[in-house]
């Protein structure tokens, strides 16, 4: 259960951060 919440947290903040770079990189284009 630990295991598997914590990979879920992490999957969550890698895909707020990549939803994050792509919005930055199409504002700088």
């Amino acid at each position: 259960m630990i295991k598997g919440q914590s990979l879920s947290d992490i999957g969550l903040q890698i895909a707020i951060l990549l939803g994050f770079s792509m919005c930055f990189i199409v504002i700088n284009i």
